[in-house]
């Protein structure tokens, strides 16, 4: 049986409507009932959320300010080439008293620097000059990369919340980053703003300048303005990193220790339109082996797309997306998955990555942008050829994102999905079948800050399909709601945070059973007498919390923490959560002392301990663990990690049966890093794992980086492990003379896997504006299984081999598997297809990207996948990596331009 994905050109066509809360939706007829219900549980949210916020905050000390420093207004806009040699910077004050924050915190810099801040009716103007006595560092490669460079960062707070700030940072080549910034310096680098800068390097150092166009900034409207502010350079060649406002060694606050920077009047926020329209076009080129399929064919496809920003006020930005396109994005890394549970990959695409943590909730991941637009869950049930679609089509995308001046902060998103179908072929006989029903995605999260000190949000997830009756399996709706929150004590040395949030599914019978024997929780165990399965049930309901409290900042900190996820919760429509039916406690202590002292620069000695169990009170993870770690004065860093596990039980490796219980093991770590600022560059990383049962692993993880000149760079990563896992599942046999293991027999056999991959990445910066991007990755596996065997009892360790106790025999021709489990006795034979495997991928894409006017971009992409599963078991990479090349190739060349226009 053969099958193929393609991609289907869709129109459609979506209404927007703005409600005065203000939320953003699109809505469809079929959504509607959906969306009243769903108004009324975020309006119940809300007055939770206020209840919690009128709760005044624990006082904590204040952290005095740097000072206050002047923004001068001109007439004369200045040219931004990057020579400072208009009259106008002149005439503003210059800003010198800068502190060391490495390596010696708090120390004079070893170079001068001066910065000065001007501004019009427009944009705010930055212009320094940075002296050094040596030549300065830098290098080139596209926009928003990490370099080993010397940078100059500007932050602005410009709410003056003292906890987010926007970062504009420029490299010696003109190279430019942008960022949100939360809190401990934590950084959102999906965030882009269209600003611009030029840079010029002298003679005893180098010259920056540049603009920021107020419409890039979200601030109040105000007569005056006074603005959080600080100025970052970093010296590469030393490691020195000096700031206007330092944080002094074992004290956290980053954004709350800003300095003002005050002088900017007469200026309102601009009404902001920004509009991104791009044509897609594509060819899709497949390797036809099969002439009776009539979907090996290649296609061609034309699309239009739209991308919109707009302020509704000064506070609240609206971000839409029409028929988007993610197809410059790069593609996922190969995996071979044998758990039960589902694989988390991250979210790469622009769109959903942008303002992603104002949408992350504290607890587990209420929401999961991947699952918009996620690969359809639905297949025609019979066919000898399909074309499935590799993802379902986001006919449209908004969000609002934004804060008020009292402390509030709000942002929503709602998507709408189209109804998906596979054209197939039966018996000659083409249909089609809908394989993804429309579905209408939204999530918003609400937050108030408590005065500097903490944080309390609400939020609330839901998820509406039309057309379920096709598709029984899935939830006809899905909600989740939640609130979280931090408070710091004392001089924000101590942090408490907390998690509630709850769930709730409905649909048919089918999608709820579905649901309960899902790996999450397999209500189905037989010896779990505090689960019981329900067929008949049409709806689940769930709950869930944690509370963490932190000493963050001085040599000694620790963590106590505790979490609870019942049996019922299910968020999986719009989130992600592997398991439930667990509660946990996972607690730490650590000495850290970031003081450099001789050959080191900083050292921290962590010991963790975490148990877990379900609600049953079966003890599933009895952990201990340490960790050591050492930056050297030369920055390269070493680490070292011991895990002891001891004996517990586990309640997901049969699939639904019952509990077996796990062997003690012992888990061995070490890595080193070298420094990243040479041109040759590394880490090597190794483990050893061993434990009862014959349970062997060997890891080892290299990536080299070179640098062969300063717009080049190239990184292999070579990955080898060997793993003996002594109880892998191989399936569940229901046979009633099985009494010992209620009425089914678990199939286990020990496994020996081996994989080798090889992540090549290379990157070419051709100039500022033109890169060249390139990612391969060849990875081959595989997996022996070694004896059959099945559970002798629940709770235990032990199996009988069917060897031993049975008879096992292997048809060659046909590739399975025949057992009879207890040779002569009244046991019927079972047999199944040959578990052993080898899957070989090569995956990978080419990236061309030209920057034509700033936030305008064209792309030129090639992605190729050549994938195959062997039914060998054995590990060849001669053979394999030479197969590779052999495989059917799906081919994707895609040309795509955007224009950027600010309105």
């Amino acid at each position: 049986m053969n099958q193929a994905s393609g991609q289907t050109l869709h129109r459609a066509s979506c209404i927007a409507s703005a409600s005065p809360n203000p939320v953003f939706f699109f809505t469809t007829d079929v959504m509607w009932d959906g969306i009243v219900r769903m108004r009324l549980f975020f309006v119940v949210g809300g007055m939770a959320l206020a209840i919690f916020s009128s709760q005044r905050a624990l006082a904590t000390s204040d952290l005095s300010l740097r000072g206050e420093y002047r923004a001068v207004r001109t007439d004369e806009t200045p040219r931004i080439d990057g020579e400072l040699s208009e009259r106008i910077w002149e005439t503003a004050p210059a800003i010198t008293d800068f502190v060391q924050q490495e390596p010696e915190t708090g120390n004079a810099p070893t170079e001068r620097t001066v910065v000065r801040f001007i501004y019009d009716d427009s944009a705010l103007y930055v212009g320094a000059s940075l002296r050094d006595s040596h030549p300065v560092t830098s290098k080139l490669a596209r926009r928003d990369s990490y370099l080993a460079s010397d940078w100059l960062a500007v932050y602005l707070d410009t709410h003056y919340d003292r906890r987010t700030a926007r970062m504009f940072r420029v490299n010696p080549l003109g190279v430019q980053r942008d960022s949100l910034v939360v809190e401990e310096d934590e950084e959102d680098r999906s965030w882009d703003a269209v600003w611009t800068a030029a840079t010029r390097v002298v003679d005893g150092g180098w010259t920056v300048e540049m603009r920021i166009p107020f419409a890039q900034l979200r601030f109040p409207e105000r007569e005056s303005h006074v603005w959080g502010f600080n100025v970052e350079r970093e010296i590469s060649r030393n490691n020195e990193v000096i700031r206007l406002v330092h944080v002094p060694r074992n004290e956290t606050g980053f954004v709350k220790r800003f300095a003002r920077l005050v002088g900017i009047e007469s200026v309102n926020p601009p009404r902001r339109l920004e509009v991104l329209p791009y044509v897609v076009g594509r060819v899709g080129l497949r390797s036809a082996d099969d002439p009776s399929n009539p979907f090996d064919g290649g296609t061609e496809e034309m699309e239009l797309g739209l991308d919109l920003e707009y302020g509704l006020s000064s506070n609240l930005t609206l971000t839409a997306a029409l028929n988007p396109d993610f197809g410059q994005v790069e593609v996922d890394p190969a995996e071979v998955n044998l758990t039960a549970f589902e694989l988390f990959y991250p979210e790469r695409r622009p769109f959903f990555l942008e303002g992603a943590d104002l949408l992350s909730f504290g607890g587990p991941s209420l929401f999961y942008s991947r699952r918009i637009g996620r690969s359809p869950q639905g297949r025609p049930a019979a066919f000898d050829f399909a074309e499935l679609p590799g993802q379902t089509t986001i006919l449209g995308a908004a969000k609002i994102t934004g804060r008020t001046e009292s402390g509030w902060s709000i942002a929503a998103l709602d998507a709408i999905t189209e109804e998906e179908e596979a054209p197939f072929l039966l018996e000659g006989e083409r249909d089609s079948a809908v394989v993804e029903p429309l579905t209408n995605y939204f999530v918003t999260r609400v937050s108030k800050d408590l005065s500097g000190a903490g944080q309390v949000s609400a939020m609330l997830t839901s998820v509406h399909r039309s057309g379920t009756t096709i598709q029984p399996e899935l939830h006809d709706e899905a909600y989740s709601a939640g609130a979280d929150g931090y408070q710091y004590f004392g001089e924000r040395e101590y942090l408490l945070d907390w998690s509630a949030y709850g769930s709730y599914v409905a649909g048919s019978a089918e999608s709820i059973l579905r649901t309960q024997r899902s790996s999450a929780r397999y209500f189905q165990r037989p010896d779990a007498t505090h689960l019981e399965i329900d067929p008949g049930r049409t709806s689940l309901t769930g709950w869930g919390g944690s509370m963490r409290f932190r000493k963050v900042s001085g040599n000694l900190r620790y963590t106590l923490t505790g979490l609870a996820a019942s049996p019922e919760l299910e968020i999986n429509d719009a989130g992600f959560l592997g398991r439930v039916d667990e509660w946990a406690s996972l607690n730490s202590i650590a000495w850290v002392d970031p003081v450099p002292r001789g050959r080191l620069r900083s050292r921290s000695y962590i010991l963790w301990k975490i148990d877990r169990f379900n609600f049953g009170g079966d003890h599933l993870l009895d952990r201990s663990m340490g960790i050591v770690r050492f930056t050297y004065s030369n920055y390269w860093q070493t680490s070292w990690r011991v895990i002891h596990d001891a004996k517990a039980f586990d309640d997901r490796s049969t699939r639904g049966g019952p509990l077996i219980r796990t062997p003690s093991n012992t888990f061995y770590q070490a890595s080193v890093s070298t420094d990243f600022r040479k041109r040759w560059y590394g880490t090597l990383r190794g483990n050893i794992e061993h434990g009862g049962m014959d349970l062997e692993a060997r890891r080892l993880n290299v990536e080299v980086s070179y640098r062969p000149s300063p717009a080049m760079t190239m990184s292999v990563g070579p990955s080898w492990s060997q793993v003996r896992f002594p109880y892998q599942h191989v399936r569940t046999v229901a046979d009633s003379t099985a009494g010992h293991t209620f009425g089914s027999r678990y199939v286990f056999a020990p496994i020996e896997r081996k994989t080798l991959e090889l992540a090549t990445r290379f990157d070419w910066a051709i100039s500022r504006t033109l890169t060249l991007e390139l990612f391969l990755q060849p990875f081959v596996s595989s997996g022996d299984y070694l004896e059959f065997r099945e559970l002798e009892r629940p709770s235990s360790r032990d199996y009988d081999s069917y060897s031993e106790i049975g008879d096992v025999s292997f048809d060659e021709e046909a590739n399975r598997y025949t057992i009879d489990p207890d040779g002569s006795g009244p046991a019927q034979p079972f047999s199944f297809q040959n578990p052993d495997f080898n899957v070989r991928s090569l995956r990978g894409n080419v990236v061309v990207r030209w920057e034509f006017r700033p936030g305008s971009a064209a792309y030129l992409v090639w992605t190729q996948n050549r994938a195959e599963r062997a039914l060998v078991g054995d590990f060849d990479a001669g053979r394999d990596f030479d197969a590779l090349l052999g495989l059917d190739a799906d081919d994707v060349i895609l040309v795509k331009v955007s224009y950027w226009l600010g309105l």
